[in-house]
C-alpha cells in the first residue's frame, strides 16, 4: 500500500500534483533540481523537500515524475538506486523512446514502472479531474492505480511501454495543431477586416463550439501563461519524432513545430501557447506590440 510519495518536479504540473495528493491523506516529498522550487513548495503545500532525489525515494513506496522532457527523465532515472519494489511514475510528455529506454533502465533495478502522462492543467490535477494515460504491464500497474485514480480518471491504454506516451502525443498533436490553425485563421479575418467575434458566433454554431467556448478569448487577448510556447514546441516536436521512429509522414507535425519554435526564436517562448494568432501578428509587425 503506498502511503509517502516523492513527486519530482516542482513546476505547474508537478505542484498541482503534489498538493492534491497530500489533500487526499498521502504523505508527499517533493524534489526539483531548483530547491527553490521545491522548498517553495513544500512550505505553501504543508508538505516535505528533499534536498536529492536519493532522499526524496528512500521512504517512499511510489514516485511520480513530472519532468520537462527526454533528456529530464533519462536523468532523474538515472540517479535511482532502489532495487526493492519501488513505483515509479512517468507523467512527463516524452517520446515513447525515451519512455521505453526508461522503463528498461528502471525494471533492471526490480523498480515498478508505470507511464502515466496527463491531459488536463495543473488546476485538473489539483481537483482531480485530470485524464491519466495508463501503460505498463498488469502487474506493474495494478499497485499504482488507486494514486493515479486520486489524480483524476484513469484510462488503461495498453500493456506496452510507449502506448500511452504516443496517445499523449497524438493528443498535443491534435490540439496544437488546430491552435495553429484557429491562429492564421484570424490573421485571415484581419487582413479583410472581418469582426472576429461574428466568426467566434459561428464557430459556436458548428462542430468548433468547444474551440471557440474553450480557447477563442485566450487566442485573442493576453492570458496568464499556463503553457507556454516553448513547450508546445517540445511537444510538437516530440510528436514528429515519434513518426519519424516509425518510418511515418510527418508533414503537419513538422509545420506546427516549425510555427512554435520560430516564435520561440522570436523570443515569445514564455508566452501562453494559445495566443499564435497575437503572437503572429506581433511577428508580422517585426515584432513591435499591438496598438
Amino acid at each position: 500500500m503506498v502511503e509517502r510519495v516523492a513527486v519530482v518536479g516542482a513546476g505547474r504540473m508537478g505542484s498541482g500534483a503534489a498538493r492534491r495528493l497530500a489533500s487526499r491523506g498521502y504523505r508527499v516529498v517533493v524534489w526539483s533540481r531548483s530547491w527553490e522550487k521545491a522548498e517553495r513548495l513544500a512550505r505553501e503545500a504543508g508538505l516535505e523537500a528533499a534536498r536529492s532525489l536519493v532522499d526524496a525515494l528512500a521512504e517512499s513506496e511510489a514516485a511520480i515524475a513530472f519532468v520537462s522532457d527526454d533528456d529530464a527523465l533519462l536523468n532523474v532515472v538515472s540517479q535511482v538506486r532502489r532495487s526493492d519494489g519501488l513505483i515509479f511514475v512517468n507523467s512527463a510528455t516524452t517520446t515513447p523512446r525515451a519512455s521505453v529506454s526508461a522503463a528498461r533502465y528502471l525494471e533492471g533495478l526490480g523498480v515498478q514502472y508505470v507511464e502515466a502522462p496527463v491531459i488536463g492543467g495543473p488546476g485538473a490535477l489539483e481537483r482531480g479531474e485530470a485524464i491519466v494515460l495508463a501503460a505498463a504491464p498488469r502487474s506493474a500497474l495494478a499497485p499504482a492505480v488507486p494514486l493515479l485514480s486520486e489524480l483524476g480518471e484513469l484510462v488503461k491504454v495498453g500493456e506496452s511501454y510507449g502506448m500511452a506516451a504516443a496517445m499523449k502525443l497524438a493528443f498535443n498533436n491534435l490540439l496544437l495543431t488546430t491552435l495553429v490553425g484557429l491562429g492564421e485563421s484570424l490573421l485571415i479575418l484581419d487582413a479583410y477586416g472581418v469582426d472576429k467575434t461574428l466568426f467566434s458566433s459561428i464557430l459556436e454554431r458548428t462542430v468548433f463550439s468547444g474551440l471557440a467556448g474553450k480557447y477563442f478569448e485566450r487566442a485573442v487577448s493576453k492570458p496568464k501563461p499556463t503553457f507556454t510556447v516553448s513547450l508546445a514546441e517540445k511537444d510538437a516536436r516530440y510528436a514528429f519524432q515519434a513518426l519519424a521512429d516509425r518510418g511515418y509522414p510527418r508533414l503537419v507535425s513538422q509545420a506546427v513545430s516549425n510555427v512554435y519554435a520560430m516564435l520561440s526564436h522570436m523570443g515569445f517562448g514564455d508566452e501562453d501557447y494559445v495566443g499564435v494568432y497575437r503572437l503572429l501578428k506581433k511577428a508580422g509587425a517585426g515584432g513591435g506590440e499591438e496598438s
